[in-house]
């Protein structure tokens, strides 16, 4: 299962490595915690002092939110927004485009989702938390040192832990991890193919690793100047540097390398048809052809600080942290 299509990591529009701070180490520890009580506040209101853009082709829709929208997945009827400056989980109707509540779930990082779950990370509160996506009551909580990013597949989630170095994996109902995978310094986003995870992180500049599922053997793929996010679609592995304005095309089987496109500030990538689409920081959407690299499609978006997109309910979805808003976009046909 490609959970990236599902959700969009913490390197957002403040990619992986601004998040260093946010999931400082404090320790090693990987245990359940009690699980606190849920609140739900009112959504929000639309911002005063600004208009909000009319949306303007592709964009169908504005959404606006509550403080610092990042990271999000989608369950089946359901958008999962991390509000990054608010530690919260917002819950985003897709049938109405509207943000209809905020739920008192910790989260700093990165939120996912499985078939019957939602799962958060939070690196300063040490918690990897899992909760109902009907009624949003916390199911378990694992104590995690500096927890940050997620992959799900099925009942599994993948969580890293860049102060320790290590990507731990939790399976629903099971009470500790299942296994931990030390993989190098400062591991950071994660993706799933049944054989192999992948893994990006800020080791030496920009480390790619890949870890075999069937023997948990771990394999520095190379170095890659600034990597701070990894993609999995058209049987490739898509690893962006938004400092250092580079996508590049990976081999799944032996990580070398198919193709490298410069592209400005890119914040992450998602496969949608037959299109690699990629969001950047400065707001610009622009389609790729996989195959040869080749630049298919440009429109400048109405936000900047834009993060990496997902793909759910038939659009591409990417927030913009910096005014408070969710884009909902139909891709257009290039």
């Amino acid at each position: 299962m490609n959970t990236r299509t599902l959700r969009v990591r913490a390197s957002t529009a403040v990619s992986a490595f601004m998040l260093l701070v946010a999931c400082a180490p404090t320790g090693p520890s990987a245990s359940p915690s009690a699980a606190p009580s849920t609140t739900v506040s009112q959504p929000p209101p639309t911002p005063t002092g600004r208009a909000l853009p009319s949306p303007v082709l592709p964009v169908v829709a504005i959404i606006p939110t509550g403080n610092g929208p990042m990271t999000m997945a989608a369950s089946t009827d359901t958008i999962w927004l991390e509000l990054h400056r608010e530690d919260k989980v917002a819950r985003v109707d897709p049938v109405a485009n509207l943000q209809t509540e905020v739920l008192d779930i910790p989260v700093h990082c990165d939120v996912a989702t499985t078939p019957t779950s939602v799962w958060t990370a939070h690196p300063r509160q040490r918690l990897v938390t899992r909760f109902d996506p009907v009624s949003g009551e916390v199911i378990q909580q694992f104590d995690v040192s500096d927890a940050c990013f997620l992959a799900t597949d099925v009942d599994e989630v993948w969580v890293s832990s860049p102060g320790l170095g290590r990507v731990y994996v939790f399976r629903e109902g099971e009470a500790e991890a299942i296994d931990i995978h030390r993989v190098g310094r400062n591991p950071f986003v994660i993706d799933l193919l049944p054989d192999s995870a992948w893994v990006s992180g800020e080791a030496d500049g920009g480390t790619v690793w890949r870890i075999d599922r069937a023997t948990g053997g771990v394999t520095t793929i190379g170095l890659f100047e600034g990597a701070d996010e990894v993609e999995i679609g058209f049987d490739a592995v898509w690893v962006t540097s938004r400092p250092n304005g580079h996508l590049w095309k990976l081999d799944p089987a032996d990580g070398s390398i198919l193709g490298q496109v410069d592209i400005n500030a890119p914040s992450g990538s998602v496969a949608i048809g037959d299109t690699l689409w990629v969001v950047s920081y400065d707001g610009t959407l622009t389609g790729l052809d996989p195959t040869t690299l080749e630049v298919t499609y440009s429109e400048r978006l109405p936000y900047a600080y834009l993060g990496t997109p997902i793909f759910a309910f038939d659009s591409l979805w990417t927030a913009a942290l910096e005014n408070n808003v969710l884009l909902r976009i139909a891709p257009p046909v290039p």
